[in-house]
């Protein structure tokens, strides 16, 4: 994307753009969650830059199995608000927490592969002895859906 490409997209918000082109929601819906209006959003339909970029994710998406992968993406990140309770949950049993950590750990990358020298191998234990301790002394939630409204509202503000 060029300067003048980026500079126009300021115009809308990025997620508005990915949100639309999935289409896993009505339109309506996404409109009202960054408060856009049906003129904004007929302005938004009528500018080149705007276009140019929804049909390209939207090919991106059909091209790549894009969506698969993004819807799979959003609803993992539903999950991770009660993934949370339960790992700060007191009554729940330290082998379950230690495989959720386990997955966590894996579904980020951090699970060591076998052809990995010593030194990655360090940086991938580093890692995920930082996220253990991050859920460890977590006071706040993780990111959630709730979290991606909140940012939508922001954008309005």
């Amino acid at each position: 994307m060029n300067e003048l490409s980026k500079e126009l997209s300021q115009l809308w918000p990025p997620d508005f753009l990915l949100e639309l082109a999935l289409g896993l929601e009505p339109t309506q819906d996404i409109m009202d969650r960054y408060g856009v209006t049906p003129l904004q959003l007929q302005q938004w339909y009528e500018h080149p830059v705007f276009k140019k970029e929804l049909t390209e994710l939207q090919k991106r998406i059909s091209d790549e199995g894009l969506s698969f992968k993004l819807k799979s993406r959003v609803q993992a990140e539903q999950y991770l608000k009660e993934i949370h309770k339960v790992m700060t949950d007191r009554a729940t049993p330290p082998n379950v927490k230690l495989e959720i950590l386990r997955s966590l750990a894996k579904w980020a990358g951090f699970e060591p592969k076998e052809e990995k020298n010593q030194t990655q191998v360090n940086v991938q234990v580093n890692a995920v002895g930082n996220l253990i301790n991050a859920v460890k002394n977590s006071s706040r939630d993780l990111v959630t859906i709730e979290d991606k409204e909140q940012r939508a509202k922001s954008w309005r503000e």
